[in-house]
């Protein structure tokens, strides 16, 4: 179990100090969805400077509802995907599925919200072993893990802005409280063409992120640091 979660908390994902920060009191109020390119995103999965797996990351509206989609594959036999359904107004969770894989050992999250109350099953299956079911019943107030490389682009990022939130750790089964924190600008290098960036700090998740999203509207993320790996995703389309 904890060789699983180390592993996809190194794919989710997944400092220089400002004398005034502009710290904003709510997240939610900071939000406008017009900021940002929320539209399929893909990035080539760059280790020790060589090409490794890739990730497919998208929003969607649907009715009153978000529907986020994730797939992130890396060498040698690492494979992940995962559906999250949230609310369109509050963001709070509605429904998350992932599939991961390590080889032939596989990982099952199946939940769904009844406000902020979350149920459902977690299975780990390994190869002539019995599956291990574990049931979740737990209140979850915060938004999905899954969601935050889309919140980033709609945020009024500038020098000096940082906002702190609380996310839910579906793979942990955990809700954290984590800070976005902008530490400059960067111009970014990638496939997909040269970018002028703000660089945003995820700062109290495992592992720690570094966010690149341009400063051109709509905003799209166009590369994601893995803090203390020699791991980097960098946007192809």
């Amino acid at each position: 179990m904890t060789s699983f979660l180390k592993t996809s908390f190194l794919l989710a994902a997944l400092t220089t100090s400002i004398a005034s920060p502009l710290v904003a009191s709510d997240w939610r109020t900071d939000i406008d969805m017009s900021r940002a390119d929320l539209s399929e995103m893909k990035l080539v999965l760059i280790n020790n400077d060589e090409q490794a797996g890739r990730m497919v990351y998208a929003w969607r509206k649907e009715g009153n509802t978000y529907v986020i989609n994730d797939l992130t594959e890396m060498k040698p036999n690492i494979f992940e995907t995962a559906v999250g359904v949230i609310d369109a107004k509050t963001f709070q969770p509605m429904s998350m599925d992932i599939a991961f894989a390590v080889g032939a050992a596989k990982m099952i999250i199946d939940l769904d919200w009844d406000g902020d109350h979350v149920t459902g099953t977690r299975t780990v299956s390994r190869p002539e072993q019995e599956d291990r079911v574990t049931n979740s019943d737990a209140k979850v107030t915060a938004p999905l893990r899954l969601s935050i490389f889309g919140l980033i682009s709609t945020l009024p990022l500038e020098e000096g802005y940082e906002v702190s939130l609380p996310w839910y750790n579906v793979m942990g089964g955990v809700q954290e409280d984590i800070r976005l924190v902008t530490l400059g600008s960067e111009l970014v290098e990638t496939p997909a063409g040269t970018f002028d960036t703000f660089k945003v700090a995820i700062k109290g998740a495992t592992p720690e992120n570094i966010v690149y999203v341009t400063k051109s509207l709509p905003r799209k993320t166009v590369r994601i640091d893995v803090v203390g790996q020699p791991i980097k995703f960098l946007r192809t389309k």
